[in-house]
């Protein structure tokens, strides 16, 4: 604790506490003195963290190439990421499907590289005319992914019956992550 010019400073780590007394004299103008006490006490919290400055930005995005799907579960070709570091995560995806001649949709979702299914991640296309006489749409989700470190994931998606076509052309198709949570620190330049 340090004091100075009528101030005082005091400084703590997680966990420590400090109580501060003091007194002051005062003399009143009738030039009878009196003392004044007071007590205040300050804690810092064991779960309090400094905020980081000067942080690296943690973001990327992959463009998915055509996958027809035919009354089955696939992966979305080009469709496999990263989530670099251990974080909280942001991903979306965006992907466009046509079918031939219907009301066929597909289920897109995320998934680990074992096909377990990321929570939250699943969204269901629907059909809408196209120009070419096939029906097609956009699915988009997203889905916030925690990770302890790198950590692959895929977008998947499910059929049945006539082909679904993901990623199909003239629409760019594609997913994305950023970091919302536990950036690294980043070093400046010298």
């Amino acid at each position: 604790v340090n004091q100075s010019a009528g101030f005082i400073d005091v400084n703590l780590v997680a966990g420590q506490e400090v109580s501060l007394h003091y007194r002051t004299r005062h003399t009143a103008s009738d030039g009878i003195a009196w003392d004044r006490g007071s007590y205040f006490q300050l804690t810092q919290l064991p779960t309090a963290v400094a905020p980081v400055v000067n942080t690296v930005a943690e973001y990327g995005e992959q463009i998915l190439a055509s996958t027809p799907i035919v009354n089955t579960t696939a992966d979305i070709t080009n469709g496999t990421f990263t989530l670099p570091s251990a974080g909280v995560w942001d991903v979306e995806y965006f992907v466009f499907a046509t079918t031939i001649g219907g009301n066929e949709t597909a289920t897109v979702f995320v998934t680990d590289p074992s096909n377990i299914v990321v929570a939250n991640s699943y969204a269901k296309t629907g059909t809408v005319p196209t120009p070419a006489g096939n029906t097609g749409n956009m699915v988009s989700q997203k889905v916030r992914i925690i990770t302890t470190g790198a950590t692959n994931y895929k977008l998947r998606a499910t059929t049945a019956g006539t082909q679904v076509t993901l990623a199909a052309g003239g629409v760019t198709s594609k997913v994305s992550w950023t970091k919302i949570a536990g950036q690294l620190p980043s070093t400046g330049q010298t």
